[in-house]
């Protein structure tokens, strides 16, 4: 500190304050003098005041009196990484009580470190090794299958899969200004529910076929009902070929990977493209596409559509 910032100092205020306090001069006398050497500087009458009663108290320190701050954040990076490989779950308020910092504070050092709290990613199964070396194998292959036709083969590659729909939705949350204010509300009866199956690429959809009430999706029905439709539907834009030439992503639910779904799909000359097991969130349908649709017909009453 130099000579200057050491006589402007708090500490030396205070000093002279009490020197001046020892000699008898008065508080106006002080401030003036004070003033004089300091300025704008200098410290207030009532500061002046202050300090002399507490020097006629006999206090002897010039330092400022202890007071609870805003606790060091030294080391608290490191406190949050070992407390992370511990429980990796914590919550931020969680953290903030074990180790004594704000909740605030805590979320600016995590995202600080490039941390952010997600929601777990809920899979049917865990996959063993062995399924996570598939997953891998079959997402490349998946990859290098639209890298490879470029922007105009990718028109024929299609995605399907089949999901429930109820006939009635019921809402599941509402707005209010008390948890009193919620509504009671019985499970409801599914008074109807359609398996819907769809066929679509990057264009839009391309087929659309609801299983009749009563009819099991098998392995026949594939091959008998569902494959025949979507070849006639194709041929409005494919005439010559239909599902010929195509390439079709399917799950490995057991219609599709039965033997004879196979053979029939062969014998069109349709090209079954890998899809690992146990795997929802690589299969576009089910990723966004149903619970989209879900989402929007939620609260609604559906007639039961005649099967087409």
């Amino acid at each position: 500190m130099t000579d200057r910032n050491l006589l402007s100092s708090s500490v030396s205020k205070r000093a002279v304050i009490c020197f001046y306090c020892a000699l008898g001069k008065t508080i106006t006398e002080t401030h003036q003098d004070l003033v004089t050497v300091y300025g704008d500087d200098a410290p207030a009458p009532s500061t002046i005041h202050r300090w002399f009663e507490r020097h006629r108290a006999g206090r002897a320190d010039l330092s400022d009196n202890p007071r609870q701050g805003r606790p060091s954040v030294e080391g608290l990076d490191d406190g949050l990484r070992a407390h992370l490989l511990v429980n990796p779950h914590a919550t931020a308020h969680e953290m903030a009580e074990e180790l004594g910092h704000s909740v605030s504070t805590i979320t600016e050092h995590l995202h600080a470190l490039g941390l952010h709290y997600f929601q777990l990613r809920w899979v049917p199964h865990t996959l063993t090794d062995r399924q996570k070396a598939e997953r891998v194998n079959d997402a490349r292959a998946l990859l290098a299958n639209l890298e490879q036709r470029g922007a105009r083969g990718v028109s024929t590659i299609f995605t399907s899969d089949e999901s429930w729909f109820n006939h009635d939705t019921s809402h599941t949350a509402m707005w209010c200004e008390t948890l009193g204010d919620v509504e009671t509300r019985a499970r409801p009866i599914i008074k109807g529910k359609t398996l819907i199956s769809v066929f679509w690429n990057f264009v839009g959809f391309n087929h659309i076929i609801d299983i009749p009430p009563g009819q099991t999706y098998t392995s026949e029905f594939c091959t008998s009902t569902i494959i025949p439709s979507l070849d006639a539907a194709l041929r409005s834009s494919r005439p010559q070929l239909g599902l010929t030439g195509t390439c079709l992503h399917w799950d490995n639910a057991r219609p599709h990977v039965a033997n004879n779904t196979r053979e029939d799909l062969m014998s069109r000359r349709v090209r079954l493209l890998p899809h690992p097991p146990y795997s929802p969130d690589l299969s576009p349908s089910d990723f966004f596409l149903f619970g989209y649709l879900k989402y929007r017909i939620q609260g609604r009453s559906l007639p039961q559509v005649p099967s087409l």
